[in-house]
C-alpha cells in the first residue's frame, strides 16, 4: 500500500508542478505582452511630445518675430475712431431703445459698427463729475 501511496503522491506532486509551471509561463507571457504594449504607448507619447515641442518652438519663433516687427514698426493706436454719423446710425440717433445703462457721465448705448457689436458712451460734459474723471472716461 505504501508503494501505491508514493506513486499517487508523486503524480500529484508532478501534476501540481506542471500546473505551477504552466501558470508561471502564462504570467511571463502576460508580462511580455504588457511590456510590448507599454513600449508602444511610450513610443506614441514620445512622438506626441516631439510634435508638441516642435509646435511650441514654432509658436515661440512666431511670437519673437511678431514682437520684433512691432518694435520696428511705428506705434499703432490701440483704439478706433468713428464718425458722429456712424455713432448715430449705430444707436438710432441715441434713441432710448438702444440705451443699456447710465453712468456718471452719461448714457451707454448698444449698437453695431463695422459688423461689430459695441457699447457707446455718450458723455455729458455738464456732469457733476470732475475734469479728471471726464478724461478717464
Amino acid at each position: 500500500a505504501k508503494l501505491g501511496d508514493n506513486s499517487w503522491a508523486e503524480e500529484h506532486k508532478d501534476r501540481k508542478a506542471a500546473e505551477e509551471k504552466q501558470r508561471l509561463l502564462e504570467l511571463l507571457k502576460e508580462k511580455d505582452d504588457r511590456i510590448a504594449q507599454l513600449s508602444r504607448e511610450k513610443a506614441e507619447l514620445e512622438t506626441a511630445l516631439a510634435e508638441s515641442e516642435r509646435i511650441l518652438k514654432q509658436t515661440n519663433e512666431q511670437l519673437q518675430a511678431s514682437q520684433s516687427s512691432r518694435r520696428e514698426s511705428p506705434a499703432v493706436p490701440s483704439f478706433a475712431e468713428f464718425t458722429l454719423e456712424e455713432l448715430q446710425e449705430a444707436t438710432h440717433t441715441f434713441d432710448t431703445s438702444s440705451q443699456i445703462g447710465k453712468g456718471g457721465f452719461g448714457a451707454v448705448y448698444k449698437g453695431k459698427i463695422r459688423h461689430t457689436t459695441v457699447a457707446i458712451k455718450k458723455l455729458n460734459s455738464d456732469s457733476i463729475q470732475g475734469a479728471t474723471e471726464f478724461q478717464q472716461e
